[in-house]
């Protein structure tokens, strides 16, 4: 989108990259237009410096995170500056209008540079969370205007900065760059910021009747004079068109800012409820706020912004921990320590993935420590209903307080608490309306000093924070402006054993853990052999002291497995190989994470409370041995599993020190009565103990239900399993639970704790479980459906058909070679979405260019000058290799990019005798000769000015990212298509003689329908037409002796009489079938009768053997009919026009449905109703029995098709051929850009992408 009007906001789509050793000239030179950069390297939005290398293809992550390869980096290389360096347009400025740079985070410090002369220094632009926002309006000028950032190196124990701490091997640049989005925005004299949502809404006691909802904006005048403004507010209610209209006049001093706010009452039937995903649904509201001056001019908009009705409270219990709720009620954090990638690279999908992750093993919460991200993953948690835990993070430099001696940082100077309240300011703007924000700590391990607590508070209360402000994530110490965290952060890190948690101290579970686990996390083996090497891998298993690149850094207490092996080989026996020390791991993840969350849950509402944990950690930055529940490459392993089952919403579990059985209920709503059944069995099947208890459940509340004392009577080195089942009172089973126990637990020194683990005396011996017998496992696969042709649904059923027991099975999914597949729950998002959106693409060139073309139609075979336009504009991309005049103006631009497929995507050029009456500024007043030589008004009626336009920009798109994909990609731009004769005549041309023969071909077109959708579907698409001129011939003569004439009029209304029974008594009604009489014309004066008629028809049709049927109906009652009249010459039948029938090949329909389904989301319709529109596309792919699909684009203004879609009234929304017809520019350009690119990568990419 490019900068056109007052309140437009544009994000730098790019940058040139570049260290200062292999620049020359010094950086006002380098800041003007113009400069050469040609060498530098080409990345994306925002990206650190490493992470814009790995971009450009310098460095790949595979081999970058393989063994230790990532220490082979010279960290040289980073420690001098790197430039970001980038050009774009700004139009000529009106009177009073301005520009303003807004910086969301660049690491850690700045210099920045505009066409030649300095913004700001690095001595104000500092600190990676230090937003700021320059006017830059005295240094722009209209056309090119150039932007150079110069980022320093980064220290972490100096900087305030995005760390690492102990999580893993700092990356060799310390996050150095413009790791956040940098923006333009357009504005007239008066500025607002992005809004703030204040509410009265309450759930303590009973639903409200009213809710009160403020929302604030700081306005801010930068003239010398005051101006008179009305601040507009919209508000929009959850799945629904109503909205709230609002408005203030204000008066605003010269050069002030002002906080201004519009209040809003929320009816009863207008309240919906917010909730954690567990919970209920999560409703959302959305605001959007303009100002507008004295004159109705617009001066500034904001970006819609969602909010919800929803509360949040902290609390400290009696035991002075804290407590959370939601709503008013106990809310019992299950969460994770979120770890963003090492190179601070965001992935939206894989994000989504993640939280899937967290929703799927039953958490509610994910902490950020130190790791705020972007506002996308704000805006998702809103979504998926996932609580979240913001805060800075421990032990660098955040934490340099003069009294802390823990933390290396550099303890803090003046000019660091200027940094820390800029940074607080932005963040909490971020934050700020989300529902999804629990709390924000502002403190880790450490709690601020006074003089930061001030300061965080001066912000806090600036951006009118709504949440929880709590001092730290331990419980060492507070500010005096902040009550005691409630928080403990005593550990473990390092592996302890299940039955640690069912104790009472430290880190057991009682009182809110803010970060601690097991310290588990071992991948699968599939995982391991991409990022260890064979040394590596036999290291892993047979020196269980040796240190690994892959856990924390050198020096760290966690830079080896000591700890966790000696207990593995203890507990579970010595590995016999790598495959048999990945098994063990697993089986000891699962206890460890299934018994630390069931502990805090069994404990919820004892008489000392467990009121919360954080397990540390939920996910790994880069490819990790620990501290993850699944690992990099979102493969869960055994801590996922267990998990997922600890954290079940209603279960069963048992502690393992006393031997008693808990009922657990985290829900809302769950009551009534459960049964739980107990079963001790021995390794040979033998059932030891069985046990049912019924008792009632609670929500929110655990309790004791039954003991199993027998455990301690196992025999000494024999091991038992327990098997718990909790069912409801129609016996459905809710949760089922197995355990594998010996007589001893493991035996615990307390005393000897240290801040990160507890040592063990003795373990408990379950090396029994390595001579279990063979188990018998029938398995049973079942197809459910096939919804695709590539998708289907299968149940796997598993049955231990003898009486052994088998013991922690793992189900994977292997193609033909035996290699293992993703897993089920594998959620990721697909390559064909991580290479696109790996690429930006500046459309406000196309913009204009569409813009040309609508105002420049051109009727069918008169295509030329926009035939040259396209030829033009391809020539540009230096990439394809052009083909023009093939079948009049068509033309096809082939580039040949390795070996691999060949797809076709087409666009149609041509428009239609239409006079414009849009109104549009650029609205058509051409006029031409049709063929018949009659000068007609022409206009774009159909959209084929979109569908070149798109078909350009995506063409750019994919040379882009040529580098991600192989093979062949032909754009192909087709005239003729109005007459359904463009597509036969370049294949009578000689097209695929000219060009290679595609393996697919694709298509679309811009419809009725909602502006940023996408439709498509199985089978026809669209019906095939045929026009028909059938001419009948008759005896002319007087009208006043009609008995020596024959009337052809007659004869040609008996004609059509007749067609109007073949559709209703001939064409079968399952099938589809349309034939419409479209013009009947006969002599030229009133009282002659003519010798001829003529009638134009046209019919629809979908299957070809209709059509057949169709014509030879038509064929057989125009001959009778004329024979029945005694007319004197046979009938002529002339086609005039032939479509064939739109055909989605199955295979494609389904890949694409897969494609577009995950690129697109809820905006793609996999099942979009078949329409009776033709089209002549098909031809290019049927003449060589090419694969072909095609689908929708919707092109109506998304505000004026909801409002016609409430009132019922879509249909007369001007549509295709209409002299009203426009499609909105966008979002339909970027939308049919990337439908375009997302079908050709979906058979072009890379394998190995």
């Amino acid at each position: 989108m490019a900068l056109q009007n007052t309140g437009d906001r544009l994000t730098i789509p790019g940058w040139n990259l570049q260290s200062t050793r292999h620049v020359q000239g010094n950086l006002t030179e380098l800041s003007l237009p113009g400069a050469d950069v040609s060498s530098w390297y080409r990345i994306g939005h925002r990206a650190t410096v490493l992470g814009g290398l790995v971009e450009a293809g310098v460095y790949n992550d595979s081999d970058l995170f393989y063994s230790d390869h990532l220490s082979n980096l010279n960290e040289s290389d980073f420690r001098v500056p790197w430039l970001y360096r980038e050009e774009f347009p700004v139009p000529p400025l009106a009177a009073g209008q301005r520009l303003v740079l807004y910086i969301h985070g660049v690491s850690s410090k700045a210099d920045m540079f505009l066409n030649g002369k300095l913004v700001v220094s690095s001595d104000i632009q500092n600190g990676a969370y230090a937003g700021r926002s320059y006017d830059i309006t005295a240094l722009v000028h209209p056309g090119v205007n150039a932007l150079l950032i110069q980022a320093y190196p980064t220290d972490y124990l100096k900087d305030l900065a995005v760390g690492w701490a102990d999580w893993s091997p700092y990356p060799p640049d310390m996050g150095m760059g413009v790791w956040r989005a940098v923006e333009l925005k357009l504005i007239g004299p008066v500025s607002l910021s992005p809004p703030r949502v204040s509410t009265n809404f309450s759930h303590d006691t009973q639903e409200p009747l009213a809710v009160n909802v403020t929302i604030r904006t700081d306005l801010v005048n930068y003239g010398t004079e005051a101006q008179d403004a009305t601040l507009h507010g919209v508000i929009r209610l959850p799945d629904s068109p109503q909205t709230i209209a609002l408005s203030k006049r204000v008066k605003l001093p010269p050069r002030s800012n002002s906080t201004v706010s519009l209040d809003a009452i929320l009816g009863t039937a207008q309240i919906k409820v917010w909730w954690p995903a567990a919970w209920g649904p999560q409703p959302l509201y959305q605001v959007q706020l303009s100002v507008s001056l004295s004159t109705n001019s617009l001066s500034d908009q904001s970006a819609p912004t969602n909010f919800a009705l929803r509360s949040v409270g902290s609390s400290l219990n009696d035991h002075g921990e804290n407590e959370f709720t939601v709503n008013g009620h106990p809310f019992h954090v299950r969460g994770g320590g979120y770890a963003p990638d090492l190179l601070l690279r965001f992935d939206l999908r894989r994000l989504e993935t993640v939280f899937r992750y967290t929703l799927d093993m039953g958490l509610n919460t994910v902490r950020l420590e130190g790791k705020q991200e972007h506002p996308e993953l704000y805006d998702l948690a809103d979504r998926m209903g996932i609580m979240l835990i913001a805060g800075w993070e421990c032990c660098d430099k955040w934490e340099g307080w003069t009294y802390n001696d823990d933390a290396q940082g550099v303890k803090w100077r003046d000019e660091d608490y200027d940094i820390g309240y800029v940074s607080m300011l932005h963040e909490a703007e971020m934050m700020q309306p989300h529902p999804s924000m629990l709390a924000f700590l502002v403190g880790s391990d450490y709690w601020p000093d006074e003089r930061a607590t001030t300061m965080y508070m001066t912000a806090l209360r600036r951006m009118n924070w709504p949440n929880p402000v709590i001092a730290s994530a331990s419980s060492r110490g507070h500010p005096s402006q902040l009550p005691p965290s409630g928080m403990k952060m005593e550990g473990p890190y390092a592996w302890v054993p299940p039955n640690y948690w069912y104790g009472s101290k430290v880190g057991a579970a009682f009182g809110f853990g803010s970060e601690q686990g097991a310290g588990v996390g071992t991948p699968e083996l599939s995982s391991l052999h991409r990022f260890l090497s064979p040394a590596d891998l036999k290291t892993l298993w047979t020196n269980t002291s040796a240190g690994h690149y892959h856990l924390s850094p050198a020096g760290s207490v966690f830079h080896n497995r000591t700890i966790y092996n000696k207990a593995l080989e203890e507990r579970y026996g010595r590995p016999s190989g790598l495959e048999d020390y990945v098994l063990k791991a697993q089986v000891m993840d699962y206890e460890a994470t299934r018994a630390e969350f069931e502990a805090f849950a069994a404990r919820q509402n004892a008489s000392h409370p467990a009121t919360g944990v954080i397990y540390w950690m939920l996910n790994s930055a880069w490819p990790s041995l620990h501290w993850q529940l699944f690992d990099y490459y979102l493969q869960p392993a055994g801590a996922y599993f267990g998990a997922k089952v600890g954290a079940r919403q209603e279960h069963v579990a048992l502690d393992y020190e006393a031997n008693t059985v808990y009922l657990i209920n985290h829900s809302l709503q769950s009551k009534g009565v459960r049964r739980v059944t107990a079963d001790l069995i021995d390794t040979n099947g033998t059932t030891l103990v069985h046990r049912e208890v019924t008792d009632e459940t609670a929500p929110t509340s655990s309790k004791e239900v039954m003991s199993i004392p027998e455990i301690a009577k196992i025999k000494l080195d024999d091991v038992a399993f327990l098997r718990l089942v909790l069912s409801d009172s129609f016996n459905t089973t809710i949760s089922r639970n197995v355990y594998w126990v010996t007589a001893h637990v493991d035996a615990l020194d307390w005393d000897a704790s240290t801040w990160y683990t507890t040592p063990v005396t003795s373990y408990a011996n379950l090396t029994a479980l390595n001579k279990l017998s063979p188990a018998t496992v029938k398995t049973t696969v079942s197809v459910l459906d096939r919804p695709t042709p590539t998708l289907t649904h299968v149940e796997v059923q598993l049955e231990n058909t003898g009486d052994i027991p088998a013991f922690f099975l793992r189900l994977t999914a292997q193609d033909p070679n035996g290699e293992e597949l993703a897993p089920p729950l594998k959620m990721t998002q697909t390559a064909v979405s991580d290479i696109l959106r790996s690429a930006s693409l500046d459309l406000a060139p196309y913009e204009d260019l569409y813009r040309h073309f609508h105002a420049h139609p051109e009727l069918s075979l008169q295509e030329e000058s926009t035939s040259q336009t396209i030829a033009a504009k391809l020539s540009e991309l230096n990439a394809f290799d052009i083909h023009t005049n093939i079948g009049g103006f068509g033309l096809a631009g082939v580039l040949r990019n390795g070996p691999g497929k060949t797809v076709l995507l087409r666009a149609d050029m041509d428009a239609l005798p239409v006079k414009e009456i849009t109104g549009l500024p650029y609205a058509s007043t051409v006029t031409m000769r049709d063929a018949d030589g009659v000068e007609k008004p022409v206009m774009h009626a159909c959209g084929h000015d979109m569908h070149i336009t798109c078909l350009l920009a995506a063409a750019e798109k994919l040379v882009h990212l040529r580098a991600s994909w192989s093979g062949t990609l032909i754009v192909l731009f087709q005239p003729n298509e109005e007459r359904g004769a463009g597509a036969q005549a370049m294949v009578d041309d000689g097209l695929y003689d000219k060009i290679p023969v595609p393996d697919y071909a694709f298509g679309q077109h811009v419809m009725r329908l909602r502006a940023g959708t996408v439709g498509s579907r199985f089978g026809t698409i669209m019906a095939a037409a045929d026009s028909m001129k059938i001419t009948v011939f008759g005896r002319g003569g007087h009208g006043s002796l009609p008995h020596h004439t024959i009337d052809p009029v007659l004869l040609a209304a008996h004609i059509v009489v007749r067609l109007q029974g073949i559709v209703s008594r001939e064409v079968d009604p399952s099938d589809l079938g349309v034939l419409t009489v479209g013009s009947l014309q006969a002599g030229q004066t009133e009282n002659i009768i003519a010798d001829r008629a003529e009638i134009g028809i046209d019919f629809r049709s979908v299957k070809l053997e209709t059509r057949d049927k169709i014509i030879a109906s038509v064929k057989r009652i125009v001959e009778a009919e004329c024979m029945a009249s005694g007319s004197p010459k046979k009938p002529i039948l002339t086609p005039t026009r032939r479509f064939p029938p739109t055909v989605n090949e199955d295979a494609l329909a389904a890949r694409l449905k897969t494609e577009f389904a995950e690129y697109f989301g809820e905006a793609f319709d996999g099942d979009t109703p078949r329409t009776n529109v033709s089209e002549d596309f098909s031809t290019l792919a049927t003449c060589r029995d090419i694969p072909c699909s095609f689908w929708f684009l919707g092109g109506i203004d998304e505000k004026l098709w909801d409002e016609a879609k409430v009132k019922g009234t879509t249909e007369e929304i001007a549509g295709n051929h209409s002299a009203l017809f426009a499609p909105v520019i966008q979002p339909t350009m970027g939308v049919g850009v990337d439908a375009l690119c997302v079908a050709a990568l979906s058979y072009l990419k890379n394998r190995d992408s």
